[in-house]
């Protein structure tokens, strides 16, 4: 097994960040709600969808963890991209370590 399908297979998630910040306030997880009161979103996530896990901002992206998906959003609060995992999420990470992302 790699190092790359270990990392999957833990359910552990990291994201490359080159730089950061967009200018907007970092979002919030409030509850089971993800908010970025500054750019006027939210997202609510049901219970019966998992722990979540972050919320974690890199460039003008925001990653939230839930379940065992990783959900990316823009600044806006677009749903950019959805990653299913084998396993729940159990952290998220900005550290630049081996990933898939």
């Amino acid at each position: 097994m790699t190092r790359l399908q270990d990392w999957v297979r833990r359910g552990v998630v990291c994201a490359w960040a080159l730089c950061w910040g967009s200018g907007l306030s970092a979002p919030e997880l409030q509850g089971r709600t993800l908010t970025n009161a500054e750019a006027a979103w939210s997202r609510t996530f049901q219970p019966e969808l998992g722990r979540l896990t972050g919320p974690l901002q890199v460039e003008d992206t925001v990653y939230l963890g839930v379940g065992p998906s990783v959900y990316a959003y823009s600044d806006a609060g677009a749903l950019l991209t959805r990653y299913d995992l084998p396993a729940a999420v159990t952290a998220l990470d900005a550290s630049g370590g081996p990933c898939g992302l």
